[in-house]
């Protein structure tokens, strides 16, 4: 037995659960971001209604249209409206999440034992709560509203799973978690863009230099943030897990250790799925958009 098993077989003694009140506390944490999240993008919601309102109003001067045309028109805005104010939403809880990350990982002490990689850091909890709570709205929203992949649904499904292991559990892992959580959603801000380009072909073609650019700097910040950092790090994590469980005598922390570990395997292949697109995407260039005739 080696002296990193020794030390974690004995983090299997630790009691699975934080205490109760340090969890109660976290659970508002979370409800919190989630409240900010959606007033933040009811707003954002209400702005792009009253553009777009004041766009259609000088179009329709010019236009008639027949009453069925009105109907489908007025659905056509309403998906318009909530995947804009939902990508710009992301875009700015991205912004934010992954600044926060980038701060804390390089501020992280670049060697440390096995025993800091899975208990303690308690502070960064704090990432588990913003993406738990971030998640808690992107799940609604994207089901009901946006139209999201079903891919996606379990994408957040998979971040609230491991969210919740850094948030309640004494052995949380929160050494990884500003990375994990934080971090890598820097590569989010310019895939917000890049959609928001996509729901509009008549951005990409009046700004075609514009949306190339955005799509590499997407591709780039995707495969060195999701690809080449995380790679090592989430093997370094999914060997402790199974250690952990392989040594476990408990099987209540075998189950939650279990969830971890299928967690962050299938955000993992997510990641080299999604990447493999990126790549493939960006050796075959942007599709132009079609000409529309006027």
């Amino acid at each position: 037995m080696t002296d990193d098993t020794a030390l974690l077989v004995s983090l299997n003694n630790n009691p699975l659960w934080l205490p109760q009140e340090y969890i109660q506390k976290k659970i508002r944490q979370i409800l919190c971001a989630a409240l900010v999240i959606t007033v933040l993008h009811l707003v954002l919601l209400k702005v792009f209604s009253v553009l777009l309102a004041n766009r259609s109003a000088s179009s329709a001067k010019t236009t008639e249209k027949t009453e069925r045309e009105s109907v489908a028109s007025e659905k056509e805005k309403s998906i318009i409206l909530w995947k804009a104010s939902y990508q710009a939403t992301n875009l700015l809880v991205n912004l934010f999440i992954g600044c926060f990350g980038i701060y804390h990982v390089y501020n992280l002490p670049s060697v440390a034992d096995v025993t800091e990689k899975v208990v303690g850091l308690e502070e960064y909890a704090i990432f588990g709560c913003l993406q738990a709570g971030y998640q808690l709205w992107a799940l609604p929203v994207g089901f009901f509203f946006v139209g999201e992949t079903t891919i996606m649904m379990f994408h957040h499904i998979a971040v609230i799973v491991v969210s919740s292991r850094a948030i309640f559990c004494t052995n949380g892992f929160r050494y990884y978690i500003p990375f994990f959580l934080g971090l890598i959603e820097i590569s989010s801000v310019p895939l917000s863009i890049m959609n928001a380009f996509k729901n509009n072909k008549s951005l990409i073609q009046k700004y075609p230099g514009a949306y190339s650019n955005i799509r590499i700097a997407f591709g780039l910040s995707f495969l060195a943030a999701r690809v080449i950092m995380w790679l090592p790090r989430i093997m370094d994590f999914n060997r402790i897990i199974l250690i952990m469980i392989s040594t476990s005598e408990e099987i209540s922390s075998q189950a939650a250790l279990g969830a971890t570990f299928a967690a962050a395997t299938v955000l993992t292949l997510m990641q080299q799925y999604w990447a493999f697109l990126v790549i493939r995407g960006l050796l075959s260039g942007p599709k132009k958009a079609p000409v529309k005739n006027e």
